[in-house]
């Protein structure tokens, strides 16, 4: 991803943090007067909305109708610059049908194939669950790796990401493979 792509992602996926321009500069890796000329940019076409707090600025992603198309955007790229391995995964999780959301994370994004097994939350309803593990088992008796699912409703999600649960917190950071918008609407709330 390019690093204009590389820091709206970061406000987008970490959209419950206050990040302000030191603080994406040090995570990033990206300087402060660039990310301060794709802040100004992104105001002016209304992808962030920014709150100053004294001499500070902090830029936070805007939910708006052109910020969520941005978003969905970034999501597909996500997905199409990843590894061939993890797009592998993307690939046969994308066929589950009884989740709203999926969201692939934990080590096999950084591992890859040194990943001890497949981190995903699954975002379902309390009708689909019985379906979607019966998704998973089938997947895992024919995978090397075993999909290890997290199980969520809606709410639990939302209340988790409130919560700041360390894995829900993590698993957001990760490639959202199904349910984009579902995905904007848990973050916006």
């Amino acid at each position: 991803m390019k690093k204009n792509e590389k820091v709206l992602m970061y406000l987008i996926k970490n959209h419950n943090e206050i990040s302000h321009i030191r603080s994406l500069e040090r995570e990033l890796k990206v300087s402060a007067p660039s990310i301060s000329e794709m802040i100004k940019e992104w105001e002016k076409e209304g992808l962030v909305i920014v709150k100053k707090v004294g001499n500070t600025v902090i830029p936070i992603f805007s939910f708006s109708e052109k910020a969520n198309l941005t978003a969905k955007l970034l999501f597909i790229k996500e997905k199409e610059d990843a590894s061939p391995y993890i797009r592998r995964w993307i690939t046969q999780l994308n066929e589950i049908k009884n989740a709203d959301l999926i969201l692939l994370f934990g080590g096999v994004l950084n591992k890859e194939e040194k990943a001890n097994d497949i981190d995903v939350v699954f975002v379902t309803s309390q009708k689909n669950l019985k379906e979607l593990q019966k998704e998973i088992e089938s997947m895992n008796k024919i995978n090397l790796k075993i999909i290890h699912p997290i199980y969520q409703s809606k709410e639990d999600l939302i209340n988790n990401i409130k919560k700041r649960d360390k894995i829900i917190i993590n698993a957001i950071k990760g490639i959202v493979i199904k349910g984009e918008e579902e995905f904007l609407k848990i973050l916006k709330k």
